[in-house]
């Protein structure tokens, strides 16, 4: 059996066959991978939103601006990753 290259999020796998272990381990890992993603995009939103209207307006934030502010600072993230391993995940 010839060895290929398949991708799973963005991400590309090793040149070895698929088995449906390795097929597992990385749907898990892509799973662990967006739940990781979410959850820090969680806490900046719950950070940003304990902040006072004031505190906000000092940074140039409105508080309708937090979720997008938030998936922001992921993207942003997201583009150090891509300078370091070239591939994207990041959802515009």
């Amino acid at each position: 059996m010839q060895p290929f290259h398949t991708h799973i999020g963005g991400e590309r796998l090793s040149a070895h066959p698929i088995t449906f272990s390795s097929r597992v381990r990385a749907i898990v890992a892509h799973g662990l991978r967006m739940y990781r993603e979410w959850y820090r995009y969680r806490l900046t939103v719950r950070a940003l939103d304990g902040l006072s209207d004031r505190t906000l307006r000092d940074i140039g934030i409105d508080r309708s601006e937090i979720s997008s502010v938030a998936r922001a600072h992921d993207c942003r993230q997201e583009r150090d990753r891509i300078l370091r391993h070239g591939t994207c995940r990041c959802r515009d």
